[in-house]
């Protein structure tokens, strides 16, 4: 059987298994499609369901076949995100860091806003990262607490038992 030109849109394209099928526009017929049948239009950007191609058909071993399936017009996706640039991984991990620094002082220090102060610079130039005044202010919540303290009791002075006391006669 000869080659032919037809138009269609995909019905479903499986990514991992690298086949779909293809529904002809004008003949209302499935074509099978394999990613070898895929040329560099789509092999760039995978079809997806409703991405419209022009393909030649040829029979296959189980039925027709689509081949040198190419996208018909523009892509329509969005193209895709550019890759970070190494500035950007690196102020990514800086900023990671600056992260772990404060978290670390804020376990050490626990409410001490003093310690925090002290410890987070120190931290902060451990790692490589450069060292800076936090202010109080920055300690201290927008909402109002009502600081308690907690009084810690105080156990009664126990006299020592008879098994602690030291005999000098038996």
């Amino acid at each position: 059987m000869a080659a032919q030109q037809h138009r269609g849109t995909f019905k479903w394209y499986n990514r991992k298994s690298g086949y779909g099928f293809i529904r002809d526009s004008g003949a209302n017929q499935d074509f099978f499609v394999h990613f070898s049948g895929l040329m560099r239009s789509f092999r760039k950007v995978l079809p997806r369901e409703g991405d419209n191609a022009t393909f030649t058909t040829l029979k296959g071993k189980k039925g027709p076949e689509a081949r040198e399936v190419t996208r018909e017009g523009k892509l329509e996706r969005p193209p895709p995100r550019p890759k970070s640039s190494p500035r950007a991984g690196k102020a990514a991990e800086a900023d990671l860091k600056m992260k772990a620094c404060i978290c670390t002082a804020q376990v050490l220090a626990s409410n001490n806003t003093p310690r925090l102060q002290t410890l987070i610079p120190l931290l902060l130039k451990h790692d490589g990262l450069p060292a800076i005044s936090i202010p109080e202010e920055t300690f201290t919540t927008t909402r109002h607490r009502t600081q308690k303290t907690k009084k810690r009791r105080q156990l009664p002075k126990e006299e020592p038992r008879h098994e602690d006391r030291v005999c000098g006669s038996n």
